[in-house]
């Protein structure tokens, strides 16, 4: 009887043997598991501040100035739009509105065109950056909005600007 008992209790040492270790394993699996879920919701959570802190650059992004009567991109201005290309290309659902803005010199049937046509300058270089056309809309102010004193030099030269910002989704959705 002894020898039985013996083996019997052999093979429950080896049954709680295999037991534990399959406990241990388990346990092992389900710790990788946690620490796996933890990296990603940092990756997620660092993705969605890069995005955030990306947005937040174009929301309301001002280009200025233009000389006078000019409606060519400085190569300052093209800077700036290679930056917003850059935050466009990484984050494909960002949908612009370009509204091109003059001061109060000239005819405001003028000064119309001539601030479509900055808006459409900067929509065409965003587009040759690899921007898709669609994903980018161009509108004028002309001299309608000044954001500057117009009765000044300096405020004049800053109301020749363009300015760029997001589509909101929802208001594409309505």
């Amino acid at each position: 009887d002894a020898n039985v008992i013996a083996v019997v209790a052999s093979e429950n040492n080896d049954l709680y043997s295999e037991e534990y270790l399959k406990q241990q394993e388990e346990e092992a699996r389900k710790i990788e598991e946690e620490e796996e879920q933890k990296k990603e919701e940092e990756r997620k959570r660092k993705e969605a501040e890069e995005r955030r802190v990306a947005l937040e650059k174009l929301r309301t992004t001002s280009i200025p100035t233009y000389s006078f009567d000019n409606v060519d991109l400085t190569k300052e201005q093209m800077t700036q739009l290679d930056t917003i290309a850059g935050i466009m290309k990484k984050y494909d659902d960002i949908q612009l509105s370009i509204i091109g803005h003059t001061c109060r010199i000239g005819y405001k049937s003028i000064n119309l065109k001539k601030g479509l046509k900055r808006a459409e300058q900067c929509k065409i270089y965003l587009v040759e950056k690899g921007i898709a056309e669609s994903r980018i809309t161009t509108d004028s102010k002309g001299e309608l909005v000044p954001k500057y004193d117009n009765t000044t030099f300096l405020g004049r030269a800053q109301n020749r600007r363009v300015e760029i910002s997001i589509i909101e989704q929802s208001s594409l959705e309505e």
